[in-house]
Protein backbone atom coordinates (compact mmCIF):
# COMPACT_ATOMS: atom_id res chain seq x y z
CA UNK A 1 0.00 0.00 0.00
CA UNK A 2 1.09 3.13 -1.17
CA UNK A 3 0.86 6.04 1.50
CA UNK A 4 0.63 9.53 0.21
CA UNK A 5 3.20 12.36 1.19
CA UNK A 6 2.22 15.10 3.47
CA UNK A 7 2.61 18.59 3.18
CA UNK A 8 1.51 22.01 4.51
CA UNK A 9 -1.25 24.04 3.17
CA UNK A 10 0.71 25.71 -0.45
CA UNK A 11 -0.30 28.99 0.46
CA UNK A 12 -0.10 31.79 -2.41
CA UNK A 13 3.22 31.87 -3.96
CA UNK A 14 5.59 34.88 -5.34
CA UNK A 15 4.08 35.38 -8.52
CA UNK A 16 0.32 36.81 -8.80
CA UNK A 17 -2.73 35.82 -11.04
CA UNK A 18 -5.01 38.64 -10.45
CA UNK A 19 -8.39 39.58 -12.55
CA UNK A 20 -8.70 43.48 -12.18
CA UNK A 21 -11.93 45.78 -13.36
CA UNK A 22 -13.57 48.60 -13.17
CA UNK A 23 -15.04 51.34 -14.71
CA UNK A 24 -13.62 53.12 -17.65
CA UNK A 25 -10.92 55.42 -17.01
CA UNK A 26 -10.78 54.25 -13.23
CA UNK A 27 -7.08 53.46 -13.74
CA UNK A 28 -6.73 49.61 -13.97
CA UNK A 29 -4.45 50.03 -16.60
CA UNK A 30 -2.39 52.46 -14.64
CA UNK A 31 -2.33 50.25 -11.65
CA UNK A 32 -1.08 47.44 -13.54
CA UNK A 33 1.99 49.29 -14.96
CA UNK A 34 3.10 49.61 -11.14
CA UNK A 35 3.54 45.94 -10.95
CA UNK A 36 7.36 44.97 -11.02
CA UNK A 37 9.21 44.84 -15.04
CA UNK A 38 5.71 44.67 -16.75
CA UNK A 39 4.45 44.15 -20.03
CA UNK A 40 1.15 45.13 -21.70
CA UNK A 41 -0.67 43.18 -24.26
CA UNK A 42 -2.40 46.79 -25.42
CA UNK A 43 -5.46 44.54 -26.61
CA UNK A 44 -7.64 47.68 -26.50
CA UNK A 45 -5.30 50.82 -27.17
CA UNK A 46 -5.61 51.90 -23.37
CA UNK A 47 -1.78 52.81 -22.87
CA UNK A 48 -1.94 56.48 -22.70
CA UNK A 49 -2.81 57.03 -18.90
CA UNK A 50 0.51 55.39 -17.92
CA UNK A 51 3.29 57.42 -16.44
CA UNK A 52 5.41 57.75 -18.70
CA UNK A 53 8.44 57.81 -16.28
CA UNK A 54 7.72 54.11 -15.29
CA UNK A 55 10.04 51.49 -17.76
CA UNK A 56 6.85 49.52 -19.21
CA UNK A 57 7.21 47.33 -22.23
CA UNK A 58 3.92 47.64 -24.71
CA UNK A 59 3.22 45.57 -27.29
CA UNK A 60 0.27 47.57 -29.75
CA UNK A 61 -2.92 46.28 -30.46
CA UNK A 62 -2.19 47.14 -34.48
CA UNK A 63 0.44 43.66 -33.32
CA UNK A 64 -1.96 41.69 -31.98
CA UNK A 65 -4.27 38.83 -33.33
CA UNK A 66 -5.94 35.50 -32.15
CA UNK A 67 -3.20 33.52 -33.40
CA UNK A 68 -0.36 35.27 -32.61
CA UNK A 69 -0.98 36.37 -28.78
CA UNK A 70 -0.63 32.40 -27.91
CA UNK A 71 2.69 32.76 -29.53
CA UNK A 72 3.61 35.55 -27.48
CA UNK A 73 2.56 34.05 -24.42
CA UNK A 74 4.86 30.96 -25.25
CA UNK A 75 8.09 33.69 -26.35
CA UNK A 76 7.24 34.92 -22.88
CA UNK A 77 8.19 31.40 -21.49
CA UNK A 78 11.86 31.61 -23.10
CA UNK A 79 15.23 32.79 -21.84
CA UNK A 80 15.08 36.15 -24.02
CA UNK A 81 11.81 37.42 -22.29
CA UNK A 82 13.25 36.36 -18.65
CA UNK A 83 13.38 40.47 -17.87
CA UNK A 84 9.68 40.79 -17.77
CA UNK A 85 8.20 39.65 -14.18
CA UNK A 86 4.32 40.57 -15.13
CA UNK A 87 2.12 40.25 -17.90
CA UNK A 88 -0.79 42.06 -18.36
CA UNK A 89 -3.59 41.43 -20.57
CA UNK A 90 -5.61 44.59 -21.69
CA UNK A 91 -8.19 44.02 -21.52
CA UNK A 92 -9.82 40.34 -21.63
CA UNK A 93 -13.11 42.33 -22.37
CA UNK A 94 -11.82 43.85 -25.29
CA UNK A 95 -10.27 40.16 -26.78
CA UNK A 96 -13.49 38.56 -26.18
CA UNK A 97 -15.24 41.31 -28.40
CA UNK A 98 -12.60 40.73 -31.10
CA UNK A 99 -13.10 36.89 -30.09
CA UNK A 100 -17.12 36.56 -30.95
CA UNK A 101 -16.86 39.22 -34.18
CA UNK A 102 -14.67 36.71 -35.83
CA UNK A 103 -16.27 33.15 -34.80
CA UNK A 104 -20.07 34.33 -34.51
CA UNK A 105 -20.15 34.88 -38.20
CA UNK A 106 -18.40 30.90 -39.02
CA UNK A 107 -20.84 29.24 -36.80
CA UNK A 108 -24.41 28.24 -37.26
CA UNK A 109 -25.45 28.24 -33.48
CA UNK A 110 -23.82 31.17 -31.41
CA UNK A 111 -23.37 28.30 -28.66
CA UNK A 112 -20.72 27.15 -30.81
CA UNK A 113 -18.80 30.51 -30.72
CA UNK A 114 -19.05 31.23 -26.69
CA UNK A 115 -17.68 27.91 -26.42
CA UNK A 116 -14.81 27.84 -28.62
CA UNK A 117 -14.46 31.21 -26.64
CA UNK A 118 -14.23 29.46 -23.61
CA UNK A 119 -11.48 26.70 -24.86
CA UNK A 120 -9.68 29.39 -26.04
CA UNK A 121 -9.31 31.41 -22.83
CA UNK A 122 -8.77 28.09 -20.88
CA UNK A 123 -5.51 27.45 -23.21
CA UNK A 124 -4.38 31.34 -22.89
CA UNK A 125 -4.67 30.89 -19.21
CA UNK A 126 -2.87 27.43 -18.59
CA UNK A 127 -0.24 29.11 -20.76
CA UNK A 128 0.31 32.13 -19.01
CA UNK A 129 -0.05 30.20 -15.53
CA UNK A 130 2.65 28.20 -16.17
CA UNK A 131 4.97 31.43 -16.38
CA UNK A 132 7.35 32.31 -13.53
CA UNK A 133 5.80 35.81 -13.62
CA UNK A 134 2.65 37.85 -12.22
CA UNK A 135 -0.31 38.00 -14.41
CA UNK A 136 -2.91 40.65 -14.69
CA UNK A 137 -5.89 40.20 -16.27
CA UNK A 138 -7.90 43.66 -16.98
CA UNK A 139 -11.48 44.18 -17.73
CA UNK A 140 -14.14 46.45 -17.88
CA UNK A 141 -17.07 46.14 -15.24
CA UNK A 142 -20.32 46.21 -14.77
CA UNK A 143 -23.31 46.48 -12.56
CA UNK A 144 -24.68 43.66 -11.23
CA UNK A 145 -26.55 41.85 -7.68
CA UNK A 146 -25.16 39.16 -5.91
CA UNK A 147 -26.37 36.49 -3.71
CA UNK A 148 -27.66 38.95 -1.30
CA UNK A 149 -29.47 40.87 -3.83
CA UNK A 150 -26.83 44.24 -3.32
CA UNK A 151 -25.35 46.15 -6.28
CA UNK A 152 -22.03 45.55 -6.89
CA UNK A 153 -19.31 45.73 -9.68
CA UNK A 154 -18.88 42.45 -11.82
CA UNK A 155 -16.23 41.61 -14.88
CA UNK A 156 -17.47 42.22 -18.40
CA UNK A 157 -17.30 38.87 -19.23
CA UNK A 158 -19.70 36.03 -21.07
CA UNK A 159 -20.83 33.34 -19.04
CA UNK A 160 -18.64 30.94 -20.57
CA UNK A 161 -15.73 33.14 -19.77
CA UNK A 162 -17.07 33.91 -16.17
CA UNK A 163 -16.95 30.26 -15.05
CA UNK A 164 -13.06 30.48 -15.91
CA UNK A 165 -11.39 33.28 -15.38
CA UNK A 166 -12.47 34.42 -11.56
CA UNK A 167 -12.41 30.32 -10.43
CA UNK A 168 -8.38 30.29 -11.08
CA UNK A 169 -7.05 33.98 -10.01
CA UNK A 170 -5.86 34.15 -6.51
CA UNK A 171 -7.19 38.13 -6.36
CA UNK A 172 -10.39 39.19 -7.73
CA UNK A 173 -9.80 43.37 -7.48
CA UNK A 174 -11.70 45.96 -8.48
CA UNK A 175 -10.88 49.67 -8.58
CA UNK A 176 -13.10 52.59 -8.07
CA UNK A 177 -13.62 55.89 -7.38
CA UNK A 178 -14.58 58.04 -4.10
CA UNK A 179 -15.52 61.86 -3.81
CA UNK A 180 -15.92 63.49 -0.75
CA UNK A 181 -17.40 66.71 0.02
CA UNK A 182 -19.34 68.93 -2.29
CA UNK A 183 -18.97 71.34 -5.13
CA UNK A 184 -15.18 73.34 -5.17
CA UNK A 185 -14.18 71.51 -2.17
CA UNK A 186 -15.22 68.28 -3.53
CA UNK A 187 -12.01 65.59 -4.01
CA UNK A 188 -12.01 62.07 -6.03
CA UNK A 189 -9.86 59.48 -4.82
CA UNK A 190 -8.87 56.46 -6.47
CA UNK A 191 -8.61 53.50 -4.39
CA UNK A 192 -8.80 49.28 -5.02
CA UNK A 193 -10.82 46.96 -2.94
CA UNK A 194 -11.58 42.86 -3.41
CA UNK A 195 -14.69 41.29 -4.03
CA UNK A 196 -15.53 38.71 -1.19
CA UNK A 197 -15.17 35.18 -2.81
CA UNK A 198 -18.79 34.18 -1.39
CA UNK A 199 -19.98 36.53 -3.92
CA UNK A 200 -19.04 35.12 -7.32
CA UNK A 201 -15.87 33.67 -6.81
CA UNK A 202 -13.18 30.96 -5.46
CA UNK A 203 -10.55 33.94 -5.08
CA UNK A 204 -7.40 32.39 -3.14
CA UNK A 205 -6.76 35.37 -0.87
CA UNK A 206 -8.42 38.26 0.07
CA UNK A 207 -6.94 41.82 1.07
CA UNK A 208 -7.65 44.91 3.33
CA UNK A 209 -10.69 46.24 2.64
CA UNK A 210 -9.42 49.32 0.39
CA UNK A 211 -5.55 50.35 -0.44
CA UNK A 212 -3.82 52.37 -2.91
CA UNK A 213 -3.87 51.18 -6.45
CA UNK A 214 -0.58 50.73 -7.10
CA UNK A 215 1.96 48.17 -6.48
CA UNK A 216 3.27 49.11 -3.33
CA UNK A 217 -0.43 49.12 -1.80
CA UNK A 218 -1.42 46.27 -3.06
CA UNK A 219 1.58 44.18 -1.38
CA UNK A 220 0.92 46.14 1.82
CA UNK A 221 -3.13 45.35 1.69
CA UNK A 222 -1.73 41.40 1.09
CA UNK A 223 -3.09 39.39 4.11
Amino acid sequence: MKKPTITQPAGIGKFKKILLHGPSGAGKTRFASTFPSAIIFDIEGGTMSIDKDRKVAVVAKEEINLSNLMEYVDWLATPEAAQFETVVIDSLTYLQTMFLNEKLPTVADPRQAYGQWQQYLTTLMKKLFDLQKNVIFICRSKMGEDIEGAEKLFPELAPSAFSVVPALVDFALVITSETTGLGLKATTKQYAYSQHPKYWTKTRALTEAKFEPNYEGFQGAVK
